[in-house]
């Protein structure tokens, strides 16, 4: 069963790495808010949650000396990593339900002008569920403690990407995010956020299924 597949993968994630683990359910609801707040409907927030959920599985099969290492990454390991978003959409292919999840996974670090990887799609040629994921992905990261930067403030990142915005960023997908941390009152590090009803990342880790979380 899916939901019992998706249970297992970050139960794992969680065993190697605690922190991309952590990362991955923030990720989820900030990008399930933001899909809610572009209209799109019950089925397509679900996929977005899990796609967010699982958008950093792939790092299980990178090496420990890239995936835990301390201080900024040589060009080799930033290639190592760039390979995630392929090794997840992989990991994902048994499962024929998840194919739309594969996609937006496999698209997340597409930059809007064309300049991610890996297929260097642009525009709207990038799913606009992963030009979400994209926002919330780093917006998350820059809020994050690293080993070799501290963490900036909800309103430094928030600057920073919509600095970007054009570039690496989608406008619409900004917007988006603007409104759902305009509504959000608590601070994005620590523990991931609880959203309203069946949506929860808790529920999804947990492996309850939708019509039975309430």
């Amino acid at each position: 069963m899916e939901w019992a597949a998706v249970a297992t993968l970050l139960r794992a994630l969680e065993c190697r790495d605690a922190v991309t683990y952590a990362h991955s359910l923030r990720v989820a609801d900030l990008s399930t808010r933001a899909a809610r707040v572009l209209g799109c409907g019950q089925l397509s927030s679900e996929e977005v949650l899990l796609a967010g959920l699982l958008h950093d599985i792939g790092k299980l099969a990178l090496p420990d000396k890239v995936l835990q290492k301390v201080g900024k990454l040589s060009k080799s390991e930033r290639s190592e990593i760039a390979r995630h978003p392929v090794i997840s959409a992989n990991i994902l292919s048994p499962l024929p339900r998840f194919d739309h999840v594969r996609a937006i996974i496999l698209q997340h670090h597409e930059r809007f002008d064309g300049t991610g990887y890996p297929d260097g799609r642009r525009g709207d040629e990038i799913l606009i569920e992963s030009r979400v994921m994209t926002i919330a992905d780093s917006f998350d990261a820059l809020c994050d403690e690293r080993p070799y930067r501290s963490p900036l403030t909800r309103e430094e990142a928030l600057g920073w990407i919509e600095s970007e915005v054009g570039r690496q960023f989608c406008p619409i997908a900004f917007q988006a995010m603007e409104v759902v941390l305009a509504e959000m009152d608590q601070p994005l590090n620590g523990p991931p956020l609880v959203a309203d009803g069946p949506w929860s990342p808790y529920y999804r880790v947990a492996g309850v299924p939708p019509n039975e979380s309430k």
